[in-house]
């Protein structure tokens, strides 16, 4: 959508497709965090009053914290820092606009979760790698480990989800028969920064397949330490 402020045209996406990663990072560094935090501690938050009171305390926390949203949003992609000005008579259209894109920008997310089996990109075809390590595997043990070792680093740094994203396409996302090589990973290198330029709905579906990944196989390691319990000890 297109949006006017002090008389100069802004386009701010709503389309993940128009968004890419490094520009996503970018946000998230600036105020996604932040509103990520707030979410958690609304989300923790006990209201005084019956059930009623409570919802009612509850839903007006969570429209202030939307309004924001779209404040940090707007400010974002217009570089205008609209906190500064959120009681000028622009600001409740462009909140009001923000309430009826964020359903659209969701369901963008929701529909990333479906996972093709290719998709052309940057003019070659992509695929995400198969997840699992056994001689049929078309991974390497060593991009497993790759990849293992990148969160924890990250993780060491105190860095999020998404700020591992671009190490975990470059692992996991890569064009069809290409093998894994180690330069893929190296800060400031060609394939990381291409990465960047990644668009969303490719990140998403990254995202979504390790989590179904990450899902199954704590699920098999639970079920599989069920059976050792329940296994008789024939010593």
């Amino acid at each position: 959508m297109q949006v006017t402020i002090n008389d100069k045209l802004h386009d701010v996406p709503f389309d993940l497709a128009d968004i890419s990663l490094g520009q996503y990072l970018e946000y998230h560094q600036q105020y996604g965090r932040e509103l990520d935090e707030a979410m958690q501690v609304i989300a923790k938050k006990e209201y005084d009053g019956d059930q009623d009171d409570t919802d009612l305390l509850r839903q007006m926390d969570i429209d202030a914290h939307i309004d924001n949203e779209a404040l940090a949003w707007f400010s974002f992609w217009t570089k205008h820092d609209l906190f500064d000005v959120r009681q000028a008579p622009l600001i409740q259209p462009l909140l009001d606009r923000y309430r009826l894109f964020r359903s659209i920008l969701q369901q963008a997310f929701t529909e990333a979760q479906q996972l093709p089996a290719s998709v052309l990109w940057n003019g070659d075809e992509w695929t995400i790698q198969d997840f699992k390590i056994n001689p049929a595997s078309s991974m390497s043990f060593n991009e497993v480990i790759t990849a293992k070792e990148v969160m924890r680093q990250l993780h060491t740094l105190g860095k999020g989800r998404w700020e591992a994203m671009p190490y975990l396409c470059a692992v996991y996302f890569r064009k069809k028969d290409e093998a894994f090589t180690d330069d893929m990973v190296i800060e400031g290198g060609e394939r990381l920064t291409l990465m960047q330029q990644l668009p969303m709905p490719y990140v998403c579906q990254v995202a979504f397949f390790l989590t179904i990944c990450v899902h199954t196989w704590m699920t098999t390691l639970a079920y599989s330490q069920e059976e050792v319990q329940e296994m008789p000890n024939l010593n």
